[in-house]
């Protein structure tokens, strides 16, 4: 049996698409407005001097609810620096959510964006096709890092 020293080409492109299909590391990151979970309007923009981690979820995703813990640590630990933003991507089950937050002893201390119409807009603007997704901003509104799970 033949064996194979070269992987040929067209058997990577599935692999290749996957580094390129976020928003490229150092491109400025799509400006938006949106509405709190608490009625406040704020942009991205409004953001800037900060870093900003996004957060898209979804309240039917285990790693999703994973992730929780680590980003109360995060955000509380460089509140002065960073702001995490919190969409509930493809998901309009904030009671939902919150029962099962309660029962997991889930306190939120960041921005949570609910509006479907918002939601669906800047989900389309970072190219989310699967959660959790993550982009780290830095303070000047570029964008760092992308990443999955």
């Amino acid at each position: 049996m033949k064996k194979f020293k070269y992987i040929p080409v067209f058997l990577l492109f599935p692999v290749l698409s996957t580094f390129s299909q976020y928003l490229p590391t150092g491109s400025q990151a799509v400006d938006f407005s949106a509405r709190t979970e608490a009625g406040e309007d704020f942009t991205l923009s409004g953001l800037k001097g900060k870093y900003v981690l996004l957060d898209f979820t979804g309240t039917a995703c285990a790693p999703c609810w994973d992730a929780y813990p680590h980003l109360t640590e995060v955000q509380e630990k460089f509140k002065d620096k960073l702001q995490v933003v919190t969409f509930h991507v493809w998901d309009t089950a904030k009671v939902m959510w919150e029962r099962i937050a309660l029962g997991k002893n889930i306190q939120v201390n960041w921005i949570r964006v609910w509006d479907a119409e918002i939601m669906q807009t800047v989900s389309k603007q970072y190219k989310v096709d699967g959660i959790p997704l993550y982009y780290l901003i830095d303070p000047e509104g570029k964008v760092l890092t992308a990443w999955f799970g």
